[in-house]
């Protein structure tokens, strides 16, 4: 298995979640092409835009001010993968939630936890940060998340964690939000917060096996490093095409400036599982999201900065990426 696999498995568990809570994940869907029948492809697996797409549209579906609470029960914690045995079998809770900030990027791109130093009353307060994107994270998104990692927490302290407070973004339902979660809850104009008692997460872990949480933060290290030496490369390439009229950009150029022969970066592509053309239409693909939802720009204007010829071709490729019309994704609902 690798970090794909253990992606592939959580956008799975999030889809399977979304039919439970009743919602149609063919609607959903439309227009991504990794998902087919309401189910990920074989194979594929969804960028940061496309999974904030699903939540967005889920959210203004559903107007359920709970729905990442409720997605979150109903998502089986294997599909946590090897982040499920690292934590449930760490010396401490925290040492798990540490475990959560350094691993959470196997599961998705959206965002990472960040735990802020211990206050002077060994208060431990973390926060989620979303990661930049042409598409916002959706604040039920990182409710689920939070949910689940409270619940993780819980288990690992034998409940007997303490929640002092968790902070949400204004216009979230917090109080309906803390009494479903059974924690002090209000709303701040910021990111999701968590205050948590110091004391209950240095604790040592009863009934864990070290045996068994050192070979998956073994393996779990080897794919966060693999990751990792995949992103930097993957990000320097995308970096040359994201210019000035990207889609005229050839591998040509690319392979000039880097002074590699084409045949040379196409082998160092395939062997980390993409190509250019894979490239080329990522970053097509995030810049024309961040101009037409974002930006709110004419889709002729996004046309033209990113190097078609004309507006028909333009539509053609948008088509092919999304499966509907530039029209047609602006009036797919949002948060």
């Amino acid at each position: 298995m690798n970090h794909f696999h253990v992606a592939h498995l959580w956008v799975s568990g999030l889809l399977q979640a979304f039919e439970k809570v009743g919602l149609d994940t063919r609607q959903l869907g439309t227009g991504i092409r990794e998902i087919r029948e309401g189910q990920i492809i074989d194979g594929h697996h969804l960028g940061i835009e496309a999974t904030r797409t699903l939540w967005h549209r889920a959210s203004a579906i559903s107007n359920n001010p709970l729905l990442g609470i409720d997605v979150a029960r109903r998502q089986s914690p294997r599909t946590g993968g090897v982040l499920l045995p690292i934590m449930l079998h760490s010396p401490t809770a925290l040492q798990a939630l540490r475990h959560m900030v350094d691993y959470q990027p196997l599961l998705s791109d959206s965002g990472q936890y960040r735990i802020h130093p211990l206050s002077a009353n060994r208060l431990i307060r973390c926060e989620y940060v979303p990661a930049p994107g042409a598409v916002v994270v959706s604040n039920q998104q990182v409710l689920s998340i939070v949910t689940q990692t409270l619940g993780l927490l819980r288990t690992v302290t034998n409940h007997r964690l303490q929640v002092r407070r968790f902070l949400v973004p204004e216009g979230m339902a917090a109080e309906r939000i803390g009494q479903a979660l059974n924690c002090p809850c209000r709303a701040h104009s910021g990111n999701f917060f968590l205050e948590i008692d110091g004391q209950a997460m240095a604790a040592p872990v009863s009934e864990r096996d070290e045996h068994l949480y050192q070979i998956n933060l073994s393996y779990a290290e080897g794919l966060i490093r693999a990751k990792r030496r995949r992103q930097t490369f993957i990000d320097g390439i995308k970096e040359l095409i994201d210019d000035d009229r990207p889609a005229l950009r050839t591998i040509d150029d690319v392979a000039l400036a880097l002074g590699l022969h084409k045949r040379v970066l196409q082998r160092h592509l395939r062997e980390h599982d993409t190509s250019f053309r894979q490239l080329k239409i990522s970053v097509l693909k995030t810049r024309a999201l961040q101009r037409m939802i974002v930006q709110g720009w004419r889709t002729d204007a996004i046309a033209e900065e990113l190097g078609y010829a004309d507006l028909s071709a333009f539509h053609r490729a948008f088509k092919n990426w999304f499966g509907v019309s530039p029209r047609r994704f602006r009036e797919q609902p949002y948060e």
